[in-house]
């Protein structure tokens, strides 16, 4: 034992024993009857602080200094486990016991006397071994009572409240964390840095095509990148930079549609067919919008193509009025092939009336086909 340990427990020895003389002494001037009571209000609070230790005076049931009702209960249960009488009330006997049951002196409330205290600045409600210093059992720096997480594993990092930290969320504390910076969402391995496993250099958990062939250039989503936007990512695109919109093979290369032609090989005409007016009249028919649309196709596909509208009608009717009305049809044909982009210098009309059949006029079969639009190219 330390000196200052010895010259603690001998003050307190001393004070018990001049306590007790002086009582002593009153008790020896009355009849011989322990009748002496201790009423002052410091004797009193000192009686309820040694009741309150002793677990027979709850704390906060009691008025300070005062030989209030719970205190004289306690007073007669201290009694009654001492076999004394059980007055209730702070007699020279009762007093003569307490005091040896007087408290040391505890500044950190840990439990070990300051004579015996080693870490006399324990926080409150850590728990301490019996020199008084704080138990840390998972050796985290937070010692137990204190510590919320107690079984954290050596060598990982700790918050104030000793659970383990892990600022990348990755699942892998710090400390273990080879990787700390990991990107949310981005899977690891055991040691805490990413899994990559196409290679790609975007790690799994944050890769969108998570099986693309080693080399290829990808995106910041781990998809391969087509640059041109061709439908054919970059590492399989021999022309990298295909306009936009051009249809393209499996190679990522245009592929070219053969341009329409105006006329069949070897020849230099062609009935319109499906063309049509109204009765009469030079007004096309709804029905003939697409195959002249189809005309218009060819001649824009053909730049170097000139070629003539000739109007033809049936023998019905008067040359005059059919001449005329060939004619008007071969314009409105015209009007329409220009309206589609055609460059008017490349198109010329005429109506031929009922000069140039194909069919026999005396059947319905054959005017229908004497009335027709017919194209010739100009050499």
């Amino acid at each position: 034992m330390s000196n200052r340990t010895i010259h603690a427990v001998a003050a307190a020895v001393i004070g018990v024993a001049a306590f007790v003389a002086v009582t002593a002494a009153a008790h020896a001037a009355g009849s011989g009857e322990p009748a002496f009571v201790y009423s002052s209000k410091e004797s009193v609070g000192q009686a309820q602080g040694i009741l309150q230790a002793l677990n027979h005076l709850p704390a906060g049931s009691y008025q300070q200094g005062t030989l209030d009702p719970a205190t004289g209960e306690a007073l007669r249960r201290f009694q009654r486990s001492h076999n004394l009488r059980q007055s209730g009330t702070l007699d020279w006997e009762t007093m003569t016991q307490l005091l040896p049951h007087r408290p040391s002196k505890d500044s950190d409330g840990d439990g070990v006397p300051d004579a015996l205290d080693k870490c006399p600045s324990t926080p409150k409600g850590a728990r301490v071994d019996a020199r008084g210093c704080p138990i840390d059992s998972d050796g985290d720096g937070v010692a137990d009572g204190l510590d919320k997480c107690p079984d954290t594993p050596r060598g990982v990092k700790v918050d104030r409240e000793g659970c383990p930290i892990d600022s990348d969320r990755d699942g892998v504390f710090d400390g273990p964390d080879k990787c700390p910076d990991t990107p949310r969402g981005a899977k690891v391995d055991a040691g805490g840095c990413p899994i990559d496993s196409d290679g790609d250099g975007v790690p799994d958990g944050l890769d969108k095509c998570p099986g693309t062939p080693r080399g290829v250039k990808v995106s910041a989503d781990g998809c391969p990148i087509d640059s041109d936007g061709d439908g054919v990512t970059d590492d399989r695109d021999k022309c990298p930079d295909t306009p936009r919109g051009t249809k393209v093979d499996a190679n990522g290369c245009p592929i070219e549609t053969p341009k329409p032609a105006v006329f069949e090989p070897g020849k230099k005409t062609l009935v319109l067919q499906g063309v049509n007016f109204a009765t009469n009249s030079a007004r096309l028919t709804r029905d003939s919008d697409d195959d002249l649309t189809r005309v218009a196709e060819a001649l824009a596909a053909n730049p170097e193509v000139r070629v003539e509208v000739g109007g033809h009608t049936d023998s019905t009717g008067t040359v005059a009025i059919n001449t005329k009305l060939s004619k008007d049809r071969a314009k409105s044909v015209v009007d329409f092939l220009i309206g589609k982009g055609i460059v008017p210098s490349r198109l010329e009309w005429k109506g031929y009336g009922s000069s140039q059949p194909i069919a026999d006029n005396d059947t319905a079969a054959g005017r229908a086909r004497n009335r027709r639009v017919e194209l010739k190219q100009i050499d």
